[in-house]
């Protein structure tokens, strides 16, 4: 049973001592692996390179990798194989396991399985590693900016380049929406990382990348905690409000259905059966009748709920660790208007309104209950 890294190791012994020790391009066993692999010789040869180096270390190094095969072959093609290999699935990187500062690369297990065993079938199916191919290049180049592998200058050169003449649907999608090349920058490198790390708040990253100093930083926050950048107003990403003021970005539904057309995404709130959604443009102004010693109560919730004295609000709730939102208690009889209250309210703030029926929790059994209430 043949095994290449056992090849390549007796290879080189055969060769005169070079500073690469690596088969040459024209060697008869580097011809035979590439025959066996089915790949391009850039792809292979990077393969190759990895081959020695892992029969000589215990791990092998992206560096390291990519400084041996650029001894025979241009730097820039063997960037391209190396990426491309990334993107079949068939070399695993520091990103794909999680660990941002370590530079190990492994070959994928049934890839290396196949190498020791000299067994075509074992090697990992082209067609189905590259059904995602464009995507994991783009969140390849992500995390190489997110770790300043790259500059930000070359992610806007790459985006730019990608979204001129775009051929995936999520792209077109994008380019729609007309926006500028930052900001098509961010959309893309906002989703890659989120899509990876499966990260709860794409805000941090954004702000610690595409901002140059504390005062880009400060308009950039701004912008995103108001909803007021075009990523949100074009309905990309959306904002979700979190405990003392912190803000929480956050791709669309349309968005990610654009990028994965079979993803199917719930909507907790909407399918929820004691929960009802009223948005604001669906209520109707109606007169409130209430005692004259109620108006000052009424115009202070008026007041607090605008976005001036409620964004001072949440920042002084924030300094003292306290949550965010207003609280606000109604009782009172059935038909005394406390629901009819909220929705003006609503209306008057533009705010959508959430109604929580009580019944559909209810269970005789007091644990049931809980866990009816717990699950919205």
């Amino acid at each position: 049973m043949r095994n290449w890294f056992t090849e390549f190791t007796v290879e080189k012994t055969k060769r005169v001592e070079t500073k690469t020790n690596c088969p040459t391009l024209e060697s008869d066993v580097f011809i035979e692996f590439t025959a066996f692999l089915g790949l391009s010789v850039e792809l292979s040869f990077v393969i190759c390179c990895y081959c020695l180096l892992r029969s000589k270390h215990k791990y092998v190094s992206s560096s390291e990798l990519i400084s041996l095969a650029s001894n025979q072959l241009l730097s820039e093609d063997v960037e391209l194989a190396y990426e491309d290999l990334l993107c079949m699935g068939w070399l695993i990187n520091k990103y794909d396991r999680g660990n941002s500062w370590d530079e190990q690369i492994v070959l994928n297990k049934t890839l290396e399985l196949a190498i020791k065993k000299s067994n075509a079938e074992l090697l990992p199916r082209l067609i189905e590693n590259y059904k995602y191919k464009g995507l994991k290049q783009l969140i390849i180049k992500a995390c190489f900016l997110r770790i300043n592998e790259i500059s930000k200058q070359e992610w806007l050169d790459y985006i730019t380049k990608i979204m001129l003449k775009p051929r995936a649907k999520y792209l077109i999608f994008l380019k729609s929406k007309r926006l500028s090349k930052l900001d098509n920058a961010i959309v893309l490198f906002a989703t890659s990382i989120y899509i990876h790390e499966r990260i709860s708040n794409c805000s941090s990253p954004i702000l610690s990348t595409f901002s140059n100093d504390s005062i880009t930083r400060f308009k950039l926050h701004a912008e995103l905690q108001s909803n007021q950048h075009k990523i949100i107003t074009h309905k990309l990403f959306y904002n979700e409000e979190q405990q003392f003021g912190e803000i929480a970005l956050l791709p669309t539904k349309e968005w990610l259905m654009a990028i994965f057309p079979d993803l199917k995404i719930v909507n907790a709130i909407a399918d929820h059966p004691a929960l009802t959604r009223i948005n604001y443009t669906s209520i109707h102004e109606k007169p409130l009748l209430f005692n004259s010693n109620k108006l000052n109560d009424i115009l202070l919730f008026e007041k607090l709920l605008e976005p001036a004295h409620f964004k001072n609000y949440r920042l002084k709730a924030s300094e003292m660790k306290e949550m965010c939102g207003l609280t606000f208690l109604f009782s009172g009889g059935p038909g005394t208007g406390k629901t009819e209250l909220c929705k003006q309210l609503a209306l008057k703030t533009h705010r959508d309104v959430l109604l929580f029926n009580v019944s559909e929790t209810k269970n005789k059994y007091y644990g049931e209950t809980e866990k009816n209430v717990k699950s919205i």
